[in-house]
């Protein structure tokens, strides 16, 4: 029995057709290398959208009709009460398992490939979170920047009186915004 939830049973889906999808067009000497391309593309896909799906913030918010109370119901995507993304570690590691029983070379080969892809994939990622906490900084800084501006022009227009403001009105040079007439000699 299959137990799932959302969108989950696609990750099992995923590995039957891609297993027998290889096992179909590979020779029958390299069944063990089909089935773990089959299990690889699996996890592939249940990492990827497992991470997508069960990382979106949107939800339902259900009210409580007797006590009020607000709850915010996301939807989860689970197969055997596992998320996806976990899921796809499960099948990564059963991949490289399948690779050493067929093969103790290829089997270290994928796992050192798995290793560095995960050395990468962790490495840009605490390059981009820096990357964006310092964007972050620089904005708090323009808008920093502007309130005070902004609060230091308030505080002069404030300080200035209505005789000062009149003042300037009959100061100002309005011929400037007329329109320019040229007389010919």
């Amino acid at each position: 029995m299959i137990v799932w939830s959302g969108k989950g049973i696609l990750s099992f889906g995923v590995l039957l057709a891609s297993i027998v999808l290889l096992r179909l067009t590979m020779p029958i000497e390299l069944s063990d290398y089909a089935n773990a391309f089959g299990f690889f593309i699996s996890a592939i896909f249940s990492l990827y959208f497992g991470l997508k799906w069960n990382s979106q913030e949107d939800g339902r918010v259900f009210v409580d009709e007797k006590t009020g109370e607000r709850v915010k119901v996301k939807n989860s995507h689970t197969l055997f009460w596992i998320k996806m993304e976990y899921i796809g570690l499960i099948f990564l590691i059963i991949g490289i398992a399948i690779l050493f029983k067929a093969s103790i070379w290829s089997g270290l080969i994928s796992l050192f490939i798995v290793g560095v892809l995960v050395y990468y994939i962790l490495s840009s990622g605490g390059k981009k979170l820096k990357k964006e906490e310092e964007h972050v900084k620089q904005i708090e800084e323009i808008f920093k920047n502007a309130i005070k501006k902004s609060e230091s022009e308030d505080s002069q227009d404030d300080t200035e009186t209505d005789v000062n403001k009149d003042d300037k009105k009959e100061e100002e040079d309005l011929s400037r915004y007329m329109p320019k007439t040229y007389k010919k000699e």
